[in-house]
């Protein structure tokens, strides 16, 4: 699997082939070179810009298929560049818990399925009539956060479910619903 950027040149390369004969590609050109800039200066652009580039001029690059792989290859290591920027912020266990327990991944309020995760874990506090309490028998649960890239409808995951740290109260469970 290519890294990022040289899957970012191996596309640049495969389009400048076919400027001379294919107008609209200078256009389609034009329109990544800020994604490509980003990607050459060690950046993993806003998955709605990857996306938004994908969608306009996906029939642009399925004329020649040696751009239809090139543009393939930079979607897979776009892909993974934002896998390992997750792994490196919640952990690759993260990554493992959704993989196994995520399986349905369209949003629910607008059917995306392009998500992003914050780069660090969150806490819900106890209510406590309103009144800000620290310390003491007040419970937290700890959160990561996965928001739709689209309309920013937000999932929760349980940190301590997914392996990131250990449950610091012990909850009473629902019964199973038969």
């Amino acid at each position: 699997m290519p890294d990022l950027v040289e899957a970012a040149m191996r596309l640049e390369g495969a389009v400048k082939k076919y400027l001379d004969e294919d107008p609209e590609l200078e256009a389609v050109m034009r329109r990544m070179e800020p994604l490509l800039k980003r990607i050459y200066d060690g950046d993993v652009p806003p998955q709605r810009v990857f996306e938004s580039i994908a969608s306009r001029h996906s029939e642009a690059f399925e004329k020649h298929d040696d751009l239809e792989e090139a543009f393939e290859a930079l979607d897979e290591a776009y892909d993974a560049a934002h896998l390992k920027q997750i792994r490196d912020s919640v952990g690759s266990r993260f990554v493992e818990h959704l993989d196994e327990k995520w399986t349905r991944r369209d949003c629910p309020a607008c059917g995306s399925r392009v998500w992003t995760v914050p780069k660090c874990l969150f806490e819900l506090r106890e209510y406590s009539g309103g009144a800000l309490v620290i310390g003491g028998d007040m419970n937290l649960f700890a959160v990561v956060p996965v928001v739709c890239e689209s309309c920013g409808y937000t999932h929760f995951f349980s940190a301590t479910r997914a392996g990131l740290q250990k449950a610091d109260a012990d909850w009473p469970r629902l019964p199973a619903r038969r």
